[in-house]
């Protein structure tokens, strides 16, 4: 195995998981609020959660960067994980959004008038209840140094075509 493709492995296991996480949670939280939660702007709200899905992906990778540059997180672990998850939460919120607006809010009014915190509510009932869309939401996309598997298996298939298309051309 080359060093492309170790150094590729190693961050896809350290990004990959952590990116997920993030985005799982914080896309969760934002779908639950988004759908129990009546307020001016919440369609602003959302639309602006869903963009990174709408927006074409240079753009977003040339936000994140002048964004995270003058942070300084911009060639780090942190920094690509925190981009993978700000991709992935659009994934999460319309993923999650979904089974919630057929939810039977009478489930969580019956978990608690029979003592249940909103917390223990939360993950006794509401979550069993959404945890198709939970899980189908994880996603998580290729930064510029940091190189994971997906994006090196792209390149290689890029580097293998170009060889070819060379030969092509001599022969």
């Amino acid at each position: 195995m080359s060093d492309e493709w170790r150094t590729a492995a190693k961050n896809s296991f350290i990004v990959a998981p952590s990116a997920t996480l993030v985005a799982t949670i914080l896309g969760t939280l934002a779908a639950v609020g988004l759908t129990k939660a009546n307020f001016a702007g919440k369609s602003l709200l959302m639309a602006l959660l869903i963009s990174p899905m709408i927006v074409p992906v240079i753009v977003v990778g040339l936000g994140m960067y002048l964004f995270f540059a003058p942070l300084g997180i911009a060639n780090t672990y942190f920094g690509l994980i925190l981009a993978y998850a700000a991709l992935g939460v659009p994934f999460v919120v319309t993923t999650v959004a979904a089974p919630l607006q057929n939810f039977n809010h009478n489930l969580v009014r019956a978990s608690q008038s029979l003592g249940a915190s909103p917390l223990r509510t939360f993950f006794r009932v509401t979550l069993p209840v959404i945890a198709p869309g939970v899980i189908s939401g994880a996603l998580f996309l290729a930064g510029a140094d940091q190189t994971t598997l997906p994006r090196q298996m792209f390149t290689g298939i890029r580097e293998t075509s170009a060889r070819r298309s060379r030969r092509w051309r001599r022969s």
